[in-house]
């Protein structure tokens, strides 16, 4: 009688407050499950941070060939190339938001297709030798939409399996979702290897 009424106290208990309480509140989810996001997320990042960096040197540098000097339109897709990470931050901010609200499934949802439509419409600007304000304005904001979505998806769920996973588990499922990197990596030095010999 004695162990029925403590079990009932401690689950009828109330429990921390504020942000901690919906972090102990997703305490079950299943460590492998969480694992399995991260490496995604991880692999979706890399491909991403690879794909876009091989595009930076090998094609964007002759979209601003019209640069008077020498090796400008290289250093411009460059500093393309690094407006994403300055807003990483705000994107984990607002991933994490949304997490509370509406769950880690609506989160990634958001983050993965919101990060796929600015890649879509980012090949789907117009290409030529002087690119307008216009064009120039539609790169900048698609890499914005695509630094967001990656803070969005990948930067607040390393801190989520921190949280949520046993200590006896957590070394395992952080090396699990490491190995997202190399696979994401290793897709987008194969996509555009492959388009060069397609191509060239």
């Amino acid at each position: 009688m004695h162990d029925s009424q403590t079990a009932t106290t401690l689950r009828t208990a109330p429990g921390p407050q504020g942000p901690h309480r919906a972090v102990h509140r997703d305490g079950a989810v299943n460590p492998g499950d969480l694992s399995a996001a991260v490496a995604v997320g991880r692999a979706a990042d890399a491909f991403d941070s690879t794909l876009y960096g091989l595009v930076a040197v090998l094609v964007l540098p002759t979209l601003f060939a019209a640069a008077a000097v020498p090796g400008q339109g290289l250093w411009a897709a460059l500093a393309l190339l690094a407006l994403a990470p300055l807003v990483r931050p705000l994107g984990s901010w607002a991933g994490q938001a949304l997490q509370q609200r509406r769950g880690r499934g609506w989160q990634l949802t958001l983050a993965t297709l919101g990060g796929a439509a600015a890649s879509c419409l980012t090949g789907l600007l117009p290409l030529s030798a002087e690119p307008g304000a216009l064009v120039l304005a539609g790169w900048l904001l698609c890499r914005l939409a695509q630094g967001l979505a990656q803070g969005a998806a990948w930067d607040a769920l390393p801190a989520q399996l921190a949280l949520q996973v046993p200590a006896v588990q957590r070394s395992r499922c952080e090396r699990l979702g490491q190995l997202g990197a190399p696979v994401g990596m290793a897709l987008a030095v194969a996509l555009v290897a492959g388009l060069h010999l397609a191509l060239g």
